[in-house]
């Protein structure tokens, strides 16, 4: 997962599956507790972008809560939307 604007864009909009095809990425949904969190990790390892992008989004009506990337330097980002 290289381009943080897409990322950023597809998150917002609820678009991970496009992004995932895109990034070359698995993808995985569960709900936990009041939020559903999808997760998506690369499936190669690469000299920079991220490794993971965990986006959390409230069930009972599907806007953003919180994004958290996980970046191939050990770096990590969250953002929390409230």
């Amino acid at each position: 997962m290289k381009n943080l604007s897409d990322v950023l864009i597809c998150s917002f909009m609820g678009r991970l599956s496009d992004l995932a095809s895109a990034q070359n990425s698995d993808i995985k949904a569960e709900k936990s507790g009041k939020d559903f969190v999808v997760t998506l990790t690369a499936r190669k390892k690469s000299a920079r972008g991220l490794n993971k992008l965990t986006v959390t989004y409230s069930a009972a009506d599907c806007s953003i809560k919180g994004m958290t990337m996980y970046e191939v330097t050990g770096a990590t980002t969250t953002y929390s939307i409230e």
